[in-house]
């Protein structure tokens, strides 16, 4: 059974990025996919300490709710990253996410190792919406998350990117987008 992992940046439990990849999951889910949805905002991850420890063995030595958050990922075969920009970028809870993601970057790049320990092709779909009118608003989330998912052998998939979303419930009025999503998260498994 395929395993999609859905890790949610938006500090609005049920606003719009949320909404959508709660549609994305549930595409995957009507395939027959296990899906798991991880709120980043309410796990405790400590930033990144660039001590270069992970650097020995490809563990980082920071004990908190990034250990369990890991195995998640090795485990799974689809990871679906929602953030929605701030600044232009993504959220602080990605942003520290993604720092502490180093460890793995340090198993591939410094001791040859698998980042996510077990060699599998594993697809990524980033899920963003934005204030701003106009896609190039995206565009430095959109390297941040390519760089994060190359580091992590991860395929960037497909994204699903949506300007002029910023008041409650703005994506349930867009014509196409929750449905994009779900459809998004159904071609997981083709």
């Amino acid at each position: 059974m395929m395993r999609v992992l859905g890790l949610s940046g938006s500090p609005r439990p049920e606003g719009n990025t949320a909404h959508l990849l709660k549609c994305c999951l549930e595409g995957a889910a009507s395939r027959g996919a296990a899906t798991k949805t991880v709120d980043l905002t309410v796990l405790d991850i400590a930033a990144c300490r660039h001590c270069d420890r992970c650097f020995e063995d490809g563990r980082c030595i920071i004990e908190d709710d990034m250990q369990a958050l890991y195995e998640q990922m090795r485990q799974a075969d689809s990871i679906v990253l929602a953030t929605p920009l701030h600044f232009m970028a993504v959220t602080a809870h990605v942003k520290l996410f993604m720092d502490r993601c180093q460890a793995l970057w340090a198993r591939k790049h410094i001791l040859g190792l698998t980042p996510l320990g077990e060699e599998k092709s594993r697809r990524g779909i980033f899920i963003s919406t934005g204030g701003r009118t106009g896609t190039r608003s995206f565009d430095g989330a959109r390297l941040s998350v390519k760089a994060l998912f190359a580091s992590l052998d991860i395929c960037y998939f497909a994204e699903l990117v949506y300007p002029g979303i910023d008041a409650e419930g703005d994506i349930d009025r867009h014509p196409t987008a929750l449905t994009e999503a779900f459809d998004m998260g159904a071609r997981l498994l083709d």
